[in-house]
């Protein structure tokens, strides 16, 4: 696996888990939007960024 799956899955991984709180209300819209720029700055996913751009994880 290169640098940029790598990234990409632990970005995936980490993106479905605030999904999941954000489900169950555990964090707010405002707070998942605050995690998922800093997984971004963090991990630089190509995809995840599509999603992003795209505001289809919501």
């Amino acid at each position: 696996m290169n640098k940029e799956e790598h990234s990409e899955m632990m970005y995936q991984l980490s993106i479905s888990s605030a999904v999941k709180m954000l489900k169950n209300h555990i964090i707010n819209k405002e707070e998942f939007e605050e995690m998922n720029c800093i997984l971004l700055e963090k991990y630089h996913p190509f995809i995840g960024e599509l999603f992003s751009l795209n505001d289809l994880i919501y």
